[in-house]
């Protein structure tokens, strides 16, 4: 079944995606995983095996356009990278990254919150305001309690891949309203902001405890707000005056 890949019997552990829509599945086997997507296009299968910790891979793929090709791989890299960082104390996140005089903010919210459109606020109303990452920034929190946040190479629609690091002072979960109202999450409200942001494979057990055990580590350190808000230069405002420490 597909291309370099003997016919399999697995278990399919999902098939939702936002990227691919109901074109993707995700299998457990007796030894390993397998995530697939369907181009209708071309009517065939790209496949990712990879060995249960997620340390190793090999990808089963037909000749594409360089662009298709380019875009198929990077997704099945962030996939994997995302659940092997953890092992290593190291969060993907699904968020827009602002960073603001060596501090940086970092904007989590369902697809179509407006996390762009928020981070974009910051740059008009900030000169000295930059994006580090527009989509999945990458945490880690050091032995002394701090925490840094970093670009990686993907980042959405927008063109941001930069190699840099800068330390995390804030997170902030956005959600559409009528008016700019900003709240200070703490303990279990504070984790349940962070948590569904974290690119970790949830019925992987092992994972899954030292991915909570991470997101535990950082809401223990950093500041975890709340902001209902318009999409306007004031919510920025709020928000970072809220933030700012």
């Amino acid at each position: 079944m597909g291309v370099g890949l003997k016919s399999f019997t697995g278990r399919l552990l999902t098939d939702e995606s936002i990227v691919w829509i109901d074109n993707f599945r995700f299998y457990e086997l007796q030894d390993s995983y397998l995530a697939s997507i369907y181009l209708k296009d071309q009517n065939h299968y790209w496949y990712m095996q990879c060995s249960k910790d997620f340390r190793q891979a090999k990808i089963f793929m037909k000749e594409e356009s360089a662009e298709r090709m380019s875009s198929l791989i990077s997704w099945f890299l962030m996939m994997l990278y995302g659940q092997s960082a953890i092992w290593k104390g190291v969060l993907l996140i699904h968020a827009s990254v602002v960073a603001l005089e060596g501090k940086a903010y970092a904007f989590l919210g369902k697809s179509g919150t407006g996390k762009s459109t928020h981070s974009r606020l910051w740059l008009e109303a900030f000169p000295n305001a930059e994006l580090l990452n527009d989509d999945n920034p990458a945490i880690r929190i050091m032995p002394d309690g701090k925490c840094f946040i970093y670009g990686t190479p993907w980042s959405g629609k927008t063109a941001c891949y930069k190699s840099k690091k800068v330390e995390l002072v804030g997170i902030v979960r956005l959600h559409q309203f009528k008016e700019n109202r900003f709240e200070r999450l703490e303990g279990m409200k504070a984790f349940l902001a962070l948590l569904p942001s974290c690119t970790g494979i949830r019925w992987h057990s092992k994972l899954f405890r030292k991915m909570n055990d991470l997101v535990e580590e950082i809401v223990n350190e950093i500041p975890i707000g709340f902001l209902r808000c318009l999409a306007n230069i004031d919510a920025a405002i709020k928000c970072q005056k809220k933030e700012g420490v």
